[in-house]
């Protein structure tokens, strides 16, 4: 048995990656069998056959024949029986998933078959682990890569719009796996050489030096690609409106608190169960982007915390008054708060050729995208009486379709709080949406 050292490592690598996953997927995970995989990867043949759109699963073999040896070898170092289900258990998720999809399959088993490649055979080693427990510096990282890797593509392919990511960002992506091929395949060199400690402390240093440049080259390659796209938008800054609204109410302790008590607010805001459709109206007179902001402040404390989107229209400002400027403020909230939507909106801003994004098409594309893919949002759009009466009809209906025609199992995925004065335009175009008045 190898030293406490690397139980407890081996212990607290397992533990931050369960972090990363919903608790039905901890449990499931958590009792996967290799048998219960080998059925999976049965059945998703057996259909394919009969959809005459065959896979050659086979490729899957390295893989799954070196992490049979790796658990049989890894038991040396840790005795927690949960360490290859978690293995397992993702493995056999991402192939239900995926297998619908003939090119994502495809993708995704030739990860697996370079992963399976450069992984050691570890049996033929295991007098070699036994008889020097400081091996475990080997093993550790192995499994901490693996993991690494199905972190990465368990958080892809579980957003809501996967497929259509894929064809955009899926190149990209691949240059991280392949990285993570790479660094398994020294050492599988470590192991067949059978290192010595100085050899894999060595390894170990240029590693670390590895690691600091190719995540500063990450950070730099994000940091150009995010530039590129706020440019390509151009958003209006929002935020010292913001700031200002919510002075105000820090000057007037209690302002609003009469609106978090409203029952019909209540219904509409509650984050498990609200009103059907969640479509809310404030109306009144001047001074409601105050309670605006406190909307907005309320829903930023939620938890889990979901997107919160905002915007306040000001009139007679071109920036402030009509959809492209809303929509191009909203996607800049979307990105500033899902980094997942960086590579899709950057290859869109790289392959459009305006400078200035201001298509209608494209505009209303990356929307629907970006609202598809959240889980979770609250939208609060203050003094649409600002704009003119076409633009406030444009507005009202976009985002009445939006959230209306949300499937009736998420009823819950978006809210939209819509503030203006209550005129005749108001009325019309709130029509049948619940109001409340100030």
């Amino acid at each position: 048995m190898a030293s406490n050292v690397y139980q407890l490592k081996f212990e607290s690598l397992l533990e931050e990656f369960k972090k990363t996953l919903k608790r039905r997927e901890r449990e499931t995970f958590r009792i996967t069998t290799f048998k219960e995989l080998e059925n999976t990867i049965g059945d998703i043949q057996a259909r394919q056959h009969s959809e005459r759109r065959p896979q050659n699963l086979n490729r899957l073999k390295p893989f799954l024949e070196a992490v049979r040896q790796f658990e049989n070898v890894v038991k040396v170092f840790f005795s927690n029986d949960e360490i290859v289900p978690f293995i397992w258990g993702p493995i056999r998720f991402l192939l239900q998933v995926v297998s619908a999809d003939t090119e994502a399959f495809s993708e995704l088993l030739g990860i697996y078959e370079s992963i399976g490649e450069n992984l050691p055979l570890l049996l033929q080693y295991k007098n070699y682990f036994s008889a020097n427990p400081q091996m475990g510096r080997i093993i550790f990282p192995i499994y901490e890569k693996i993991l690494e890797f199905h972190h990465i593509v368990l958080d892809y392919f579980q957003q809501p719009q996967w497929k259509q990511l894929f064809k955009v960002t899926w190149n990209t992506l691949k240059f991280r796996f392949y990285s993570i091929v790479s660094e398994i395949g020294r050492y599988r060199s470590l192991v067949e050489s059978e290192a010595s400690p100085s050899q894999i402390e060595d390894f170990h240093e240029s590693r670390r030096t590895e690691d600091r440049r190719f995540e500063t080259e990450m950070k730099d390659e994000d940091l150009r690609r995010s530039e590129a796209v706020y440019e390509w938008l151009r958003a209006t800054n929002i935020d010292t409106d913001h700031y200002r609204f919510s002075e105000i109410r820090k000057d007037n302790p209690g302002t609003g608190q009469w609106l978090l008590e409203n029952p019909t607010f209540k219904k509409w805001f509650d984050p498990q169960f609200p009103a059907i459709p969640p479509l809310l109206w404030l109306s009144g007179l001047p001074g409601k982007n105050v309670l605006a902001s406190l909307v907005i402040e309320e829903a930023q404390k939620l938890t889990p915390t979901p997107l919160v989107l905002f915007f306040y229209f000001k009139r007679n400002d071109s920036d402030r008054n009509n959809f492209p400027a809303l929509a191009r403020s909203l996607l800049a909230q979307f990105l500033k708060q899902d980094r997942g939507l960086l590579l899709y909106f950057y290859k869109k801003c790289y392959s459009s050729t305006e400078t200035e994004l201001t298509s209608p098409s494209l505009i209303e594309e990356l929307l629907n995208f970006a609202f598809k893919k959240c889980k979770s949002a609250y939208i609060v759009l203050d003094g649409l009486d600002e704009c003119a009466r076409e633009e406030r009809s444009r507005i009202t209906q976009w985002f009445r379709k939006l959230v209306e025609d949300l499937p009736t199992s998420e009823p819950e995925k978006l809210r939209c709080l819509l503030v203006s004065q209550d005129d005749g335009v108001a009325r019309k175009d709130f029509s049948g949406i619940t109001s409340i008045k100030c």
